[in-house]
């Protein structure tokens, strides 16, 4: 259970940074009459956790897990777990605010300085990204003071839902900037005092690795196809990378042209006709497998005919609607045959998610195997075009069902088990990671055990519900 919950708190760490404020001081401040921001929880020294900023964090985690159809209050002794994993988490942010201090950790370097400037600010310009959008969209005059009367508002009555009380718009600024100046402290807290002189021996590494490739060896050459998956999403997440690969993948790059024309009504319906088809065609094939008559072979004959008339008239159409697209993936085509590189001419005309800029994949290339089908895998018209190629050949304009395509033959996946030097770094972090989360865990032990330190109102986290 102990590691379920742990799970849990550091899946919510996605949730929006703000979130993971609740180590800021609120005190009294903004209180809209209506919210106890009196009552204190839990002691940490000289320093207050009020049951009102608990229960805003409790609740966002409460409603971010139900979002993924996991609901905690169904479990009572999970449900103690985690109020008690989540306070003891407050804790160790206000006891590290302590310790910091005491270090002289607070007295900032002008590098430092500026770096929590620039996290302070990338967090403003995010909330402004979100909220200012409403503002307009609620604000018909299009007036710029208006919006931002409207823009402020908008944030003021969010707060509540991130600190437990309602704050004015310049409270909740304040608020922000105190709590990552405070993230930024207990951060800085665990790097130079808490994981210091933490460190993996290169025996624990090796130990990691052999592990690895004994179980990604069993795994992937039981079931080849998982392999697309598991080693596409290391290189997305810059995680672990597997340790074996199976016989049969390659590498590509992707040029893909999405058409935006608009179809008719009649496409719709013709589409309607078609899946209606397919279906009668299925039952009746059925039953004339078991019971044959001439009356269902020449039934089943008008289906397969009326079915191709209407799919030669949504081609037909499709075709027409969309031809600039086409126009343009035959233009990214002859640039590729005018001399310019794959990825330059993908940069240019490319619309697939997989290579937008930036992507990990424009560099290294997607996964694909003609032998080994993957549970998110590639067309079938991909697949079979790619068949046609050979190493550092582009395909022609072709089409599916998401549009038109060129792709790239970049190279062959080398099989067998990956060399300990490539995936050292990752293991190395991993374990790392690892030993920095006991030690801190242990700490936090420490801390809560302390009494003359910490102090719990056990009776009122129990009535939170």
């Amino acid at each position: 259970m102990k590691k379920l919950i742990s799970v849990l708190l550091v899946l919510a760490v996605s949730l929006a940074c703000v979130f993971s404020f609740a180590g800021c001081d609120i005190g009294t401040k903004g209180n809209d009459g209506e919210t106890d921001t009196t009552t204190v929880l839990a002691t940490v020294g000289d320093e207050k956790i009020y049951l009102h900023e608990f229960k805003a964090t409790y609740d966002m985690y409460v409603e971010y897990y139900a979002n993924y159809g996991y609901d905690i209050t169904n479990d009572a002794e999970a449900l103690k777990e985690f109020k008690t994993s989540l306070l003891n988490r407050m804790i160790a942010e206000k006891a590290a605010l302590i310790k910091a201090k005491e270090a002289g950790l607070d007295e900032y370097t002008e590098e430092q300085k500026a770096e929590i400037a620039d996290s302070l600010e990338k967090e403003l310009t995010s909330i402004e990204e979100y909220y200012m959008p409403l503002a307009k969209e609620q604000v018909e005059s299009g007036d710029e003071a208006e919006i931002q009367a409207k823009y402020e508002e908008l944030v003021a009555e969010e707060s509540v839902n991130y600190t437990g009380v309602k704050m004015t718009y310049e409270e909740y600024l304040d608020y922000v900037e105190k709590s990552i100046t405070n993230n930024y402290l207990m951060s800085l807290y665990q790097k130079e005092i808490v994981y210091k002189d933490l460190k993996v021996e290169d025996s624990a590494i090796e130990d990691s690795y052999n592990e690895r490739v004994n179980a990604d060896k069993e795994s992937f050459e039981a079931t080849p196809a998982d392999y697309k998956n598991a080693q596409e999403s290391a290189e997305l997440y810059e995680s672990i990378p597997t340790a074996y690969t199976p016989e049969g993948y390659s590498r590509m790059l992707s040029i893909l042209i999405e058409p935006k024309g608009e179809t008719s009504t009649q496409y719709t319906d013709n589409e309607t006709k078609m899946n209606n088809i397919s279906s009668e065609y299925g039952d009746l094939a059925w039953d004339n497998a078991i019971n044959p008559n001439a009356e269902n072979a020449k039934k089943l004959n008008e289906l397969v005919a009326e079915y191709k008339k209407l799919k030669a008239e949504n081609e037909a159409e499709f075709t027409k609607v969309n031809a600039e697209y086409r126009t343009k993936a035959e233009e990214a085509y002859k640039a590729l045959v005018d001399g310019k590189t794959f990825v330059e001419v993908m940069k240019e005309y490319g619309e697939d998610p997989d290579f937008n800029e930036g992507s990990v994949f424009i560099e290294k290339g997607v996964l694909i195997s003609n032998e080994h089908k993957s549970s998110s895998d590639l067309s079938d018209e991909v697949k079979a075009e790619f068949k046609k190629l050979n190493v550092g050949e582009f395909s022609n304009v072709f089409e599916d069902e998401d549009g038109y395509h060129i792709i790239y033959y970049l190279r062959d996946e080398p099989a067998g088990i990956r060399d300990l030097e490539d995936m050292r770094s990752f293991i190395e972090t991993e374990l790392l990671t690892e030993i920095q989360n006991s030690e801190w865990n242990a700490l936090i032990d420490a801390w809560v055990a302390d009494t003359e330190f910490v102090n719990i109102d056990q009776e009122l986290l129990d009535s939170v519900a």
